[in-house]
């Protein structure tokens, strides 16, 4: 199954306040990570909003063709060997497991950053994410144990992506 990965960057949402427009899922638990389909800019970057178990926002992960971002632990270039189709979605696979940030498309490895220090701490309770600035065309790829929200259900958000 799959979810849109339409953005909760709205007032019905409270800009990504509220954990009923987001997916509930202990990602940091997750070996494999969660995958998402979406189109990669130059400019522009897909976010993804992370909050702990108490629901609070701990930060944003940002990712284009030019950069990885993790809200105030890491930012780094990306390879320039990044493999990607111009104009078409792809899958980016994206893990905090074990206090590393890893990012693959395929079988590469694009990214890979160890978390450390308070960093490492605040992200090691990673249990809801939604998706800020994201296109409609976009899908997250729904794992067993996710837990969509129900603003996201009824459709609350449907009408607040950006092309």
């Amino acid at each position: 199954a799959e979810v849109s990965t339409q953005s909760t960057g709205n007032a019905a949402c409270g800009w990504c306040t509220k954990l009923e427009c987001a997916i509930k899922y202990k990602v940091t638990e997750d070996s494999e990570g969660i995958t998402i389909n979406s189109r990669l800019w130059w400019k522009r970057t897909n976010n993804i909003v992370l909050f702990n178990s108490a629901g609070v926002k701990v930060g944003e992960l940002s990712w284009s063709r030019r950069a990885v971002f993790l809200e105030g632990c890491v930012k780094c270039r990306v390879m320039a060997r990044v493999p990607f189709t111009p104009k078409q979605l792809d899958d980016w696979t994206f893990s905090l497991f074990d206090g590393e940030l890893k990012i693959t498309t395929g079988e590469k490895l694009v990214s890979h950053h160890e978390l450390i220090g308070q960093c490492r701490e605040a992200y090691a309770d990673i249990a809801y994410f939604a998706f800020a600035r994201s296109s409609c065309e976009g899908t997250v790829y729904m794992k067993r144990g996710m837990e969509v929200g129900e603003a996201l259900e009824d459709d609350t958000c449907n009408s607040q992506c950006e092309d």
